[in-house]
């Protein structure tokens, strides 16, 4: 009856996507061709109403593609950049342990010098002679 009163009664004039017609025809129903709440619009037309849930272009996904070799190719990169970095560091600390080592035995050699000089003092060994 919808579907004469907007186009008239030859039926070969009647649009078969006609989704407002439809949800007319249907009314408050939820269930449109025993199908639940699917979309309307692609049942109707073979195209969803929304893009939520609908398959990406070729292009887009292409793209996404491309954007993923890139962000892998970054994080090659990053993480080569941190071993390189993690081993300068490495090679810092290590040069860093062997002046401390230096300059503490440096130290320690003074030290005993300083020691050796007063015990000497004290025994009344004077100079780099050896007592006779």
């Amino acid at each position: 009856m919808y579907m004469e009163e907007k186009y008239g009664e030859d039926e070969t004039q009647h649009p078969v996507g006609d989704l407002n017609l439809w949800e007319r025809s249907q009314g408050e129903k939820r269930r449109l061709f025993g199908i639940g709440s699917s979309d309307r619009n692609f049942i109707l037309t073979g195209t969803p109403s929304s893009s939520v849930g609908s398959t990406p272009s070729q292009a887009a996904f292409e793209q996404s593609k491309q954007e993923v070799r890139e962000l892998r190719s970054h994080i090659v990169e990053l993480q080569s950049q941190f071993d390189t970095q993690k081993e300068q560091m490495r090679e810092a600390m290590r040069e860093e342990i062997r002046e401390e080592r230096e300059k503490m035995k440096e130290d320690m050699r003074t030290e005993m010098q300083l020691q050796m000089a007063q015990i000497m003092k004290q025994m009344g060994i004077h100079g780099n002679h050896p007592p006779a």
